[in-house]
């Protein structure tokens, strides 16, 4: 058990607290009392719509976008296809085509590398930080660089700039977005996520910048 983390996943199974079944039920009340409320306030004139797919390649028809929120997949080698592996399973035994899961390479951020060719971004900030992975004095390190490191990273930030290119293709004249990233660190060097997410933005014709930051 851990003292701050009530339930995670681990290779072979879940780990979870007993009487989890209490607290499971205590947040569907809590749930459903939310739903009641705001089903209550909302208006009735709008649509809302989820959508399930591939963000890099689904296509957003005639919806345009006024604003966007989002905290996508962080570099730091976790492996989401098994994270989310639970989930994955129950969508699978439902046999519904629109929820389907990916293979585990189409993630974003995949730690699945064997097979694939490193996509380059084009992002100036991307390559300086490549180059630094690229330039391991030690025989060992260097090896797994260029093995795993080096197309991790190119592949983490390509996915991630793909993504938004097929997103801001369907926005308003007045979008407005927020992306909040965690930067975290690569052997002694900070991985340039929200360098690299405002550097996109610039290149697809946007305003952006980094509004805020804390350590």
């Amino acid at each position: 058990e851990s003292e701050n983390n009530p339930t995670w996943v681990k290779q072979g199974g879940i780990v979870v607290y007993r009487n989890w079944e209490k607290d499971f039920k205590n947040y569907l009340s809590v749930l459903r009392s939310y739903l009641i409320r705001i089903t209550n306030e909302s208006v009735s004139i709008v649509e809302h719509k989820n959508i399930l797919g591939n963000c890099r390649k689904i296509s957003f028809a005639d919806i345009h976008f006024r604003s966007l929120l989002t905290s996508p997949s962080y570099p730091n080698r976790m492996d989401y296809h098994k994270m989310f592996l639970p989930e994955i399973v129950f969508c699978n035994s439902l046999d519904i085509p629109e929820i389907k899961s990916f293979s585990p390479t189409e993630y974003i951020s995949s730690t699945e590398i064997k097979g694939t060719s490193p996509k380059q971004s084009g992002l100036q900030i991307v390559d300086a930080f490549l180059d630094y992975v690229l330039s391991e004095s030690d025989k060992n390190r260097r090896n797994d660089n260029i093995v795993y490191y080096y197309p991790y990273f190119a592949n983490y930030f390509s996915s991630l700039f793909e993504a938004f290119k097929n997103i801001s293709a369907s926005v308003d004249s007045d979008f407005s977005g927020f992306v909040i990233v965690q930067n975290n660190h690569f052997r002694k060097r900070e991985v340039p996520v929200a360098q690299a997410v405002s550097e996109m933005w610039r290149n697809l014709g946007f305003d952006a910048t980094i509004i805020q930051t804390n350590e």
